[in-house]
């Protein structure tokens, strides 16, 4: 076999196996967006504005229990559609 037919075929397996790990990685990241969050993890205390949350984060503002809904979230609880309340004190 010749040197460039030989380099064809390692370039070929190449390919295969990028396309394999781009395809697992998608899988991957689709897998941990559909997992519930584990909430002892995802508790970050009273919201403050010089934060930026994470999907799936929780805070507490005015009484109130706060779920985010979208990464690089640095919107105020309440006053934006990036916030689920959970719950809400009486």
């Amino acid at each position: 076999m010749s040197e460039t037919g030989l380099l064809g075929v390692i370039a070929k397996a190449f390919r295969g196996r990028d396309t394999r790990l781009a395809d697992l990685e998608a899988r991957l990241l689709a897998l941990e967006r559909a997992r519930p969050p584990n909430l002892a993890d995802s508790w970050r205390g009273v919201f403050t504005v010089v934060k930026t949350y994470c999907r799936g984060d929780l805070v507490t503002r005015q009484g109130a229990l706060w779920l985010s809904l979208t990464d690089d979230n640095a919107e105020i609880p309440g006053q934006s559609q990036q916030w689920k309340m959970i719950s809400k004190s009486h």
